[in-house]
C-alpha cells in the first residue's frame, strides 16, 4: 500500500458520473458525482484494497491539457508578431504567454500558429476574434 496520498483529477460526463482509477491496484469504478461537482476541495476516497487517495472534481466542459508548445502570434490589425509557449490546449481555446512586454489587448483579432507534439508534428493554425489576457 502506498504510503503517499495522491490527487487525481475526475472529468464528468453531461450526466455528472466520473471514472475514479486507484493508483495503487488501478481497479477503476464509475460513479455519479454531481453532489461533488461543486466542491473546490480535494474529495479523500478509499478503494477496497486500502489505497487512501483524494479526488477533485475539474468542472470544465471540456479537457485541459497541459503543454509547453513553441509557437508565434500575428495581430491581423497591426501586423505585430511575436513568440508564445502554449501552457494548454483545450477543444475550444488555449492559454498562452510572450515573452515581449504585453502588446495584445481584448478585442484583438490573432492567427495563432504552433505545432503540436505528435507523431505527425501537426501544425496548428486558427484566427480568433476573442483572447483574453
Amino acid at each position: 500500500m502506498s504510503t503517499n496520498i495522491s490527487v487525481q483529477k475526475i472529468y464528468l460526463n453531461k450526466h455528472d458520473d466520473g471514472t475514479i482509477v486507484c493508483p495503487e491496484c488501478e481497479k477503476s469504478k464509475i460513479m455519479n458525482l454531481a453532489t461533488y461537482k461543486t466542491s473546490h476541495v480535494p474529495i479523500k476516497v478509499k478503494c477496497g484494497c486500502g489505497c487512501l487517495f483524494k479526488i477533485i472534481i475539474e468542472s470544465r466542459k471540456f479537457y485541459r491539457k497541459e503543454t509547453h508548445l513553441l509557437g508565434e502570434y500575428k495581430d491581423r490589425k497591426t501586423n505585430d508578431t511575436g513568440s508564445i509557449i502554449v501552457n494548454d490546449l483545450s477543444i475550444t481555446g488555449l492559454c498562452f504567454k510572450t515573452n515581449l512586454s504585453n502588446r495584445i489587448n481584448v478585442g484583438d483579432i490573432l492567427e495563432i500558429k504552433f505545432i503540436l507534439d505528435n507523431d505527425m508534428q501537426s501544425e496548428i493554425s486558427k484566427i480568433n476574434e476573442q483572447f483574453l489576457t
